[in-house]
């Protein structure tokens, strides 16, 4: 795929995010959305029987030329795709926008607790190896040395995220 082709066949609208069919083909309409929200929630588009990600697409249209790095959806909406949402990442960097998990207990990114002290133990991934944060009185407390620790590891990238948790 090159930029060229893509700009033949299809719009991109960077404030919106959004691709349209720039010509009639067969069932796809001049102007019709193209694409289509895949299991993982990314929007796919089928050019020339090849499924793209729509976001890789869309820097390709706006830069003339796909990244050899990841793109990273800053909002962590994987469906978004403005220009403005998207940038640039190496693995550990995109994996640092992720929300939080499913199985976590404490409610929040990078809390944990050691049962066999009763406290709560701060931490953050750096490429694929667990920096400690220390231990702490309240899962509040080591959320707060979590989020530095992120911060000063992964900058920009770093993703400071909790829920309430009900007991």
């Amino acid at each position: 795929m090159n930029a060229k082709r893509l700009r033949d066949l299809l719009i991109y609208d960077p404030l919106t995010g959004i691709f349209t069919h720039r010509t009639t083909r067969g069932p796809r309409k001049k102007g019709s959305l193209a694409g289509s929200v895949n299991a993982l929630g990314y929007i796919v588009i089928s050019i020339d029987y090849v499924d793209y990600s729509a976001h890789r697409l869309a820097w390709l249209y706006q830069f003339d030329s796909l990244p050899n790095n990841q793109i990273d959806h800053i909002n962590g909406n994987r469906a978004d795709n403005r220009i403005c949402n998207l940038r640039l990442a190496d693995n550990s960097q995109n994996n640092q926008n992720r929300p939080l998990q499913r199985n976590n207990t404490s409610g929040f990114k990078g809390v944990s607790l050691h049962k066999q002290s009763g406290r709560w133990f701060a931490y953050a991934t750096k490429n694929g190896k667990r920096v400690s944060g220390g231990y702490h009185e309240s899962a509040e407390q080591a959320f707060a040395a979590a989020t530095a620790l992120r911060t000063q590891l992964h900058g920009e990238y770093a993703k400071h995220d909790y829920r309430k948790v009900t007991p």
